[in-house]
């Protein structure tokens, strides 16, 4: 197996040494992998995507120099143990970084400015109240693809400056009050079941958006010219925002009836709008 380039040991605990596995590895997935570190005989040099996921690991590499400088891809969701981030320096092609449930790392955010080519970054769940973190993600300016959902956060820094930015999904952020200024390229907002959230940002600017979901936003009252959105939105979930205010639900309306009765027709077919009135 000295050629072999994809490796798969879902939840296989091995032992001895690590040294006869394939140098030539690409793709490594083992889900549950029982150690805290990847042992240093454990050659992974040339590999370009790593998942595992629900690890038992502390931290990834014991030393920096071992991490592989090919690597795209990077998978560490709900390794709870996970305390200790990697050095992102050594990781410069890095382009997905997913650790969602990863609860216990509490430091090594500040790396993240090295992640030049972040498109997608995945911290779902990772237990995080930190202003300091939240504002180390303004460094990305390559990233197309934020996940925020379950933190403890209760503001969010402008994210205006993420000019490559098109989906955010800030889902159960319970404590969350406010969303700031958002960059125009976004596409797709998620921000459901934010149940303490009030303030929305103006959206007049935000011609690209074609994805609004915020159900059970029970004390949002108004979203600033939404209804300039209109023009491109294929999707809006307000379900449950009680608290709306009847000139943010008349101006929704009006634009629909503004319509002529066919394209009502053509929005009814292929859009889906959902308002509590």
């Amino acid at each position: 197996m000295r050629h072999l380039k994809f490796l798969q040991l879902n939840y296989v605990k091995l032992t001895g040494s690590y040294r006869y596995f394939s140098k030539e590895l690409r793709f490594l997935r083992w889900h549950g992998f029982p150690l805290e570190v990847i042992p240093e005989d454990f050659d992974l040099r040339n590999l370009v995507r790593i998942d595992l996921s629900y690890s038992k690991l502390v931290r990834v590499w014991e030393d920096s120099d071992l991490l592989p400088k090919k690597l795209k891809f990077l998978t560490l969701n709900h390794s709870r143990n996970l305390t200790q981030l990697p050095d992102f320096s050594k990781l410069p092609h890095l382009e997905e970084l997913g650790r969602s449930g990863c609860k216990s790392v509490s430091g090594g955010y500040h790396l993240f400015a090295q992640l030049k080519m972040l498109l997608y970054l995945g911290l779902k769940d990772c237990n995080i109240t930190d202003d300091a973190i939240l504002e180390s993600l303004r460094s990305l300016s390559s990233l197309r693809i934020l996940r925020l959902d379950g933190n403890g956060f209760n503001r969010l820094p402008i994210l205006s400056g993420l000019s490559q930015l098109t989906s955010l999904y800030l889902n159960h952020c319970t404590n969350l009050q406010a969303i700031p200024d958002l960059p125009t390229s976004l596409h797709i907002l998620e921000a459901n079941y934010c149940t303490e959230l009030e303030i929305m940002p103006d959206l007049p600017e935000m011609s690209k958006m074609i994805e609004l979901q915020l159900k059970d936003c029970r004390k949002l009252k108004d979203i600033p010219n939404l209804d300039n959105l209109f023009c491109n939105m294929y999707t809006l979930h307000m379900e449950e925002c009680t608290s709306l205010t009847a000139t943010c639900k008349e101006n929704i309306l009006l634009v629909w009836n503004f319509r002529s009765p066919s394209l009502i027709f053509v929005l009814l077919l292929i859009l889906t709008l959902h308002l509590v009135l």
